[in-house]
């Protein structure tokens, strides 16, 4: 397998459509809180943030969106995905295990849809669970509901500290949901 390069994306990016488009085919609406856009021309509107393209080659991929407390010590993996014509492939494994190994020394999590028995979707849920626990994270049951969507967390430690940054996080992940909401 080839290296996977990591690219910033900024006001210089030139695959802004083509990330658009797999975000859009990545995440429901209601997940989708800003446009690819709006974080590249605002970027001081959604805090601290680390929003890389990833490439095999010169084909991109996926991407990420991480969100960087330095105050409180941690990474929250606000967006991840792999263009879905290629999932299945270990492209997000190594992109998650990179983003582990890069970040091993910070409380490090994301937030997945819940999957509930007999729920919607629940197997795609159910396997997004499982595919960040194969990758050494946790599962933890703090439950938030956002646009009416059920999400819990994944995440590299628990505890206290977990507690405290993940508390910190989904405050500030309320008020950019709230601020979306009165752009629209």
């Amino acid at each position: 397998m080839n290296e996977l390069s990591y690219v910033i994306i900024d006001k210089d990016f030139k695959d802004i459509e083509k990330l658009q488009t797999l975000y859009d085919g990545a995440f429901p609406q209601e997940e989708r809180f800003f446009t690819v856009e709006e974080v590249v021309y605002s970027p001081d509107d959604f805090g601290t943030m680390e929003f890389k393209a990833v490439y095999d080659d010169d084909t991109i991929i996926g991407f990420y969106v991480m969100c960087i407390n330095e105050e409180h010590g941690y990474r929250y993996l606000q967006f991840f995905a792999v263009d879905s014509a290629i999932r299945g492939k270990g492209y997000g494994g190594r992109i998650l295990s990179k983003l582990l190994e890069d970040n091993r020394e910070y409380i490090f999590f994301a937030s997945i849809e819940k999957p509930v028995p007999g729920g919607e979707n629940y197997e795609i849920k159910l396997r997004r669970q499982q595919f960040y626990e194969k990758h050494g994270m946790i599962s933890v049951y703090r439950e938030m509901i956002v646009n009416g969507i059920s999400f819990i967390a994944v995440t590299n430690k628990t505890g206290k500290e977990f507690d405290r940054c993940y508390e910190t996080e989904m405050k500030e992940q309320s008020r950019q949901v709230s601020r979306a909401g009165k752009k629209s």
